[in-house]
Order: C-alpha cells, then structure tokens, then sequence
C-alpha cells in the first residue's frame, strides 16, 4: 500500500487524537516524562512514564489531564494503512478486544527499551521521506513496532484474561464490533468470537 500524507503522523500531542481529521486513525503513545490522566470509555486511566497506550477508538477518549512535565511521543496511523501494516496473526483483534477494557500497558525496564526504540526506529524513517523505499520502510518499522506490542500485551494480560476480557467487550459492542475490526461479514465475525472466546456472540449478550 502507498504511504498517503497522512497515512502516519508522529507528534508529541495526545490531544489530537480528538481532532477530526484523526478520527479514522489509531494511537499508539510512549510516555517519555510525567504522566497524564486519560478517561477512556467512561473510565479514567494513567498514562506515566515508561508506558505505552493504544486507543483504537479516538471517539471513546473524553477528558485528559496531563502533569507540568508530561512528555510523549504519538504515533497515528490510518486505519487502512494500519491494516496493511498488522503482522499475520489473529492476536491483533484479540489484544485489540481488551484494550477497551484498558489501553495502558506497563512495561518492564527491558519491555521500555525494546518500545523506545521502536518508536524511534518509525520517527527516524519517517523522517527520512525521499528514500527509495520509504514506504516499505515505515511498514516494516510499524509492523516490528507491533509485533512489539503484541509480546507485552501477551505477558501483561495473559492468553486467559484476555479471553475474559474480550467477551466483556463483546458483551458491551455487540452491535457494531465486527464493522470496528473489519470482519467481512457479521458470520465471520461469529466463528472468530465462537472459537477464541468458546461461545456465539449471542451468549454475551445482556
């Protein structure tokens, strides 16, 4: 896929993932300094330093309270472009699932490194636009940068209570979380909910 203008925007403000022209665009932040409260969902979390946060609705972020010394590096990156971007591996919608139950991950000291440095890794090459394969090089950079975040969000939360949580969050979006994670069809989106989460989606309902 072509890289686009604004197919990835690097910034160090968290506030505009409320501007409307980032509505279609995930947000991947690392907290270099401070810390900064973000209500998400009806519920408020913080964001400090050393960790990451993921918000893959900007619609559902309300409210943020940064510290005199927050410090952060954002990486927003278009849906599509995003997709093109998502390593080959199923964890990504179900990592996805909870992160609406909680988008903060808190690293390790070696987890902080290895995130650093692939944040970095994406500023440097987009930094670098007149490149021979600068686009292939910002989707190689993302997707390593996710990988990433799929090994500690696995560690975090664990293969189980991302099951657990997963099936809150379908009890919650039942109505339009297949068009979110752009399953093809609602049946598709059915058979994956049935063998992750061993239920139908109709089981989760309230």
């Amino acid at each position: 896929m072509e890289l686009q203008e604004n197919s990835v925007i690097i910034d160090d403000r968290l506030d505009r993932m409320l501007e409307p022209e980032l509505g279609g665009h995930f947000t991947h932040a690392y907290c270099t300094a401070g810390q900064c409260e973000v209500t998400f969902n009806g519920q408020t979390f913080t964001l400090n330093e050393g960790g990451c946060m993921i918000i893959i609705t900007n619609r559902l972020v309300s409210r943020f309270m940064p510290s005199e010394d927050f410090k952060v590096t954002v990486i927003y990156v278009e849906e599509s472009f995003l997709q093109a971007c998502t390593p080959h591996s199923n964890y990504g919608t179900r990592g996805g699932l909870s992160l609406y139950i909680n988008p903060i991950m808190r690293l390790t000291e070696e987890e902080r490194e290895i995130c650093r440095r692939g944040f970095d890794n994406v500023c440097y090459r987009m930094e670098h636009p007149h490149r021979f394969f600068h686009g292939d090089e910002i989707m190689a950079a993302l997707q390593q940068l996710f990988i990433d975040f799929y090994e500690c969000h696995a560690r975090i939360e664990g293969e189980a209570e991302i099951s657990t949580q997963a099936a809150q969050v379908v009890n919650g979006f039942l109505t339009d979380i297949a068009y979110i994670f752009d399953f093809s069809s609602q049946s598709h989106f059915s058979r994956f909910v049935q063998n992750n989460l061993g239920q139908k989606p109709s089981a989760f309902r309230t």
